[in-house]
């Protein structure tokens, strides 16, 4: 429900100076700013190296649009409510506080993760490199 839609990554992003390794640049998505960030980038701290099946999800929840770059996008999975466990045992340390248990299906886990969670996060929020008070 926090997908709004799923979009190629844009080839002219706009640079934002001062702003932390992880955010790639502003795109103007039809009419509309949307500001891009690396999601491996950030949680893990390695950079995802270009491919044509990055895309970027494009996230809107409450007054905050943007949008985050994943490696790719499988489509829409149904899933099963009987398949659904709500402890993550085997999730690495730096993504358990944005995932919510997993499912799992044709011997794979597939796990929650709630971008939610990462807007609420400050860390991410306060993307500069320079603190204004």
């Amino acid at each position: 429900n926090e997908i709004r839609e799923v979009l190629p990554c844009p080839t002219l992003l706009a640079k934002v100076p001062g702003a932390k390794f992880w955010v790639r640049g502003l795109a103007n998505i039809r009419g509309r700013l949307l500001s891009v960030s690396d999601l491996a980038h950030f949680i893990l701290g390695q950079r995802s190296s270009f491919s044509s099946t990055q895309k970027v999800l494009c996230i809107s929840h409450r007054d905050q649009y943007v949008g985050l770059v994943v490696d790719q996008v499988l489509g829409i999975q149904h899933f099963n409510k009987k398949s659904f466990f709500s402890q993550s045992l085997d999730l690495e340390e730096n993504l358990k506080e944005y995932c919510q248990g997993y499912f799992h299906q044709h011997n794979q886990h597939w796990h929650v993760f709630l971008f939610s969670r990462l807007l609420q996060n400050p860390h991410y929020m306060n993307a500069s490199t320079k603190f204004i008070n």
